[in-house]
């Protein structure tokens, strides 16, 4: 678990081998990254923002909450996709924001690992603003990815690019949390 602000590893945690289970606390006032990996699969990538959360002690003494993530990984084999959960971007830019430090280094980390792999980045756009501008959105922030991962020495011949704009959602684009869901990088192994 990572802080997003500070970029410092808040905790490791590590599920039991024959229940699967796991216990990781987070603080409000800030925003984290969670990452799960296991040899032979992509790495998953989920976000939490505790930053504008303030403990509600009238509903809940303490200020605990407790909630149940099951979470899944994906073998890696042709095809398998992982949407990069704390890659950020302003809005309508396409330069990679500091927050997403972590999350870059944990790329560069799993294509270190796994020397063999081809990778294809994606980028994904809400369907605000022109077709064109967002086809052309999304191709610049999956090429800001590209770079920086060539700039840290992973081989060019092992990713590609390829921005789809708002052609692909994964969410209905009338709400903002559907809008925020179509914003997306994501990996897919070729």
């Amino acid at each position: 678990m990572y802080n997003l602000g500070t970029n410092q590893l808040e905790s490791t945690v590590q599920s039991d081998r024959k229940s699967g289970e796991y216990v990781s606390v987070l603080t409000d006032g800030a925003e984290y990254a969670l990452y799960v990996d296991q040899d032979g699969y992509l790495f998953k990538s989920l976000s939490f923002d505790f930053s504008n959360r303030q403990p509600d002690e009238a509903s809940n003494p303490g200020g605990t909450r407790s909630a149940t993530l099951d979470i899944y990984l994906e073998p890696i084999q042709t095809g398998a996709k992982e949407i990069l959960n704390n890659i950020f971007f302003e809005t309508a830019k396409y330069e990679l924001a500091l927050k997403s430090r972590t999350e870059l280094d944990k790329i560069v980390s799993f294509l270190t690992r796994n020397p063999g792999l081809k990778l294809e980045i994606s980028g994904h756009t809400d369907d605000v603003g022109g077709e064109e501008d967002n086809a052309a959105l999304s191709l610049k922030r999956a090429r800001a990815l590209y770079d920086y991962l060539v700039k840290t020495d992973i081989p060019p011949s092992r990713i590609r690019y390829q921005g789809y704009g708002e052609t692909r959602p994964v969410a209905p684009n009338n709400t903002e949390a559907g809008r925020q869901l179509n914003r997306r990088i994501e990996l897919k192994v070729l």
